[in-house]
């Protein structure tokens, strides 16, 4: 054994118990920090993770559909152009439930219904008005409901002197809240986002629980990540949706294990790239292909 080994260290968390909170961030101070001897690095992984599917899936961030709606005045033929913001309220919705909660909004005249078609995952909104022909519905820049309901800034449809006319959306309806949870903390690794940028990100835990359900995740493979840092007095968890934005667990909490070992500096561990493992196949294969060609012979 080297003289430099030490002992492991298992680090259980409960957000509960959070020294602070800050904008949605949780930092533990460590009444006894985590050191490596001189000669030693830190490496680190998360083992074990339990969070209740208690975030919404519309929020703040996402929740606005803004409408500009024409329609003519049958009778006068007067037209007005009429911006409408259809601010969802926060919580955790099914389609039945959207499509309940958009009936029931008044609109300034304007009736306004969302709809759905299973076979093409995607919403429709069908606007109308007593006594007005429909001329155009827009999708306004300030939405910020795309990624759920699937309407697009710009897009658009127009009429000419209809009663009633259809918006459907671009893209397919998605009231998944997340995919999955983005473990982010301060530690000093090497790990990359999807611009490439370095990034803290400790794991990715996919969400297979249903909204009330408990998540219980427990990583059963040894990959674990070099630090830069030697020397650990505090940790500052960030739980980050599809989006990299904070997620909101409404006062409940969540319990994390993270595992800290010890390397030591001198010690190089190599492993077979994908690479090395294609070059011994193809090795193994010429050499049984010489063999049959002996054989032949």
């Amino acid at each position: 054994m080297s003289k430099n080994k030490q002992s492991n260290v298992m680090l259980f968390l409960n957000s509960y118990y959070a020294s602070e909170e800050q904008n949605g961030s949780y930092i533990f101070h460590l009444n006894n920090p985590i050191a490596a001897r001189r000669t030693n690095v830190i490496k680190a992984e998360l083992k074990k993770f339990t969070i209740p599917i208690c975030f919404y899936n519309m929020t703040p961030h996402n929740n606005t559909t803004s409408l500009t709606i024409v329609h003519k005045n049958i009778s006068t033929s007067a037209v007005v152009s009429q911006n409408i913001d259809i601010v969802i309220p926060e919580k955790n919705y099914t389609i039945d439930e959207l499509i309940a909660y958009f009936s029931s909004v008044s609109y300034s005249g304007v009736n306004i219904i969302l709809s759905y078609d299973s076979q093409t995952l995607k919403a429709k909104l069908t606007a109308s008005y007593t006594g007005y022909y429909i001329q155009s519905i827009t999708i306004n820049s300030a939405t910020t409901s795309e990624r759920q309901l699937g309407f697009l800034p710009n897009q658009t449809i127009s009429g000419v002197d209809v009663a009633t006319l259809d918006l459907i959306a671009t893209n397919a309806l998605n009231l998944n809240t997340t995919s999955v949870v983005f473990f982010k903390t301060d530690l000093n690794i090497e790990n990359r986002d999807s611009y490439g940028e370095k990034s803290s990100i400790l794991a990715k835990i996919k969400i297979d629980k249903a909204f009330g359900e408990i998540l219980h995740y427990s990583d059963d493979t040894i990959i674990d990540f070099k630090l830069a840092d030697n020397y650990i007095d505090h940790l500052k968890i960030d739980l980050l949706d599809d989006d990299f934005k904070q997620i909101d667990l409404h006062g409940l909490h969540f319990h994390c294990t993270i595992s800290f070992t010890f390397e030591n500096k001198g010690e190089v561990t190599y492993e077979d790239t994908m690479l090395d493992k294609i070059g011994l196949h193809e090795r193994i294969l010429n050499e049984i292909n010489e063999a049959d060609e002996t054989d032949s012979d």
